[in-house]
């Protein structure tokens, strides 16, 4: 078998039956198409179900709903094709999209492909196309210089989909399950450490849907683990070092993130939690020489309180602000 496609599914009845159709009837037909149903309530296993009475390439795995990162790693585990790619369920595939990234990647024997994509509205009409800057062939240090750009400007090196890999290259390489964002970019750092060349197929034939439900694009800032995103900052810094790239550009944008995801510690852990998490980033920064930079008062100002391990003074002071923020906008929550 050529090709396992993984697809994780949380309530995502809306989508899925259309997407499954997509991949049913794709040009290239050599694939098993992976469905992890990652304990879903809203009848999105029964249609995954349907797909896979009528179709003996789709295989279902009924789990209890332990995120999006166990799931991906369960269909890896039980993925048997000589390459993988993934699929978001709320998403959709042009009808040649498998056959374009397997003839890159077959044709160029590259390590991974790398695709364009379509960010699409919920009516399905197109907002932007984002390609890739060059196609065809290259050794990944070539794209290393704009590495850090090109993945602001982006997202194309972060995204679980529009890619392609073979099997072998991620045998020992699973998705952190505690990661509850940007758990793919995390992934594909391991890829990125590892990797020789690349294929970049100069085609859109991924069409990723914009403000999906159930989106982790949609997470509110006071609910996202700023914790973990600066622990997978520092994976990207530890690969940008390891190719030898972690230099202009690229240094220049992932120190002033780190420096970002430090102060949003800071800014957004809920109280009752703050003094651990002051405590565990207090560490980080010590251990990993974590740049501490900005000009804006409030901002220099915990950071100094992080410097002379004063979590009591930074707590107050978040705890004033706060209930400043919430005086000024009539008693809610912002």
């Amino acid at each position: 078998m050529k090709l396992s496609i993984i697809i994780p599914v949380y309530n995502k009845i809306r989508y899925l039956a259309t997407l499954l159709r997509q991949v049913q009837t794709q040009t290239f037909t050599d694939y098993e198409c992976l469905l992890i149903d990652d304990g879903s309530i809203d009848g999105s296993g029964a249609v995954c179900d349907e797909f896979a009475a009528q179709d003996a390439r789709f295989r279902v795995f009924h789990i209890p709903n332990g995120g999006v990162s166990h799931a991906r790693n369960v269909g890896l585990d039980a993925a048997q094709g000589n390459y993988v790619t993934f699929i978001d369920a709320d998403d959709g595939v042009k009808p040649d999209y498998l056959e374009r990234l397997l003839r890159c990647i077959e044709e160029s024997g590259a390590d991974l492909v790398i695709s364009g994509y379509e960010k699409v509205a919920d009516d399905g009409h197109t907002l932007q196309i984002v390609m890739p800057d060059r196609s065809g062939i290259v050794y990944f240090s070539e794209l290393l210089p704009d590495f850090a750009r090109t993945q602001l400007k982006t997202g194309e090196y972060g995204y679980c989909w529009a890619k392609m890999f073979p099997r072998q290259l991620v045998k020992n390489i699973r998705f952190d399950e505690g990661l509850k964002l940007a758990e793919d970019f995390d992934f594909y750092l391991h890829l990125y450490a590892i990797v020789d060349t690349v294929c970049l197929d100069g085609t859109a034939g991924y069409r990723y849907l914009q403000d999906a439900e159930n989106s982790t694009g949609n997470t509110a800032s006071e609910k996202i683990d700023y914790l973990a995103q600066l622990r997978i900052y520092l994976h990207y810094r530890e690969m940008l070092q390891k190719r030898e790239a972690y230099m202009g550009e690229n240094r220049t944008i992932v120190e002033g993130r780190l420096s970002d995801y430090a102060y949003f510690v800071l800014f957004h852990t809920p109280l009752p939690q703050y003094k651990e998490r002051f405590e565990q980033l207090k560490h980080l920064c010590h251990e990993h020489e974590i740049p501490l930079t900005g000009t804006k008062l409030l901002r220099k100002w915990l950071f100094c309180c992080l410097r002379n391990h004063q979590h009591q003074a930074a707590e107050m002071t978040m705890r004033l602000y706060r209930a400043a923020r919430r005086q000024r906008n009539g008693g809610k929550e912002t």
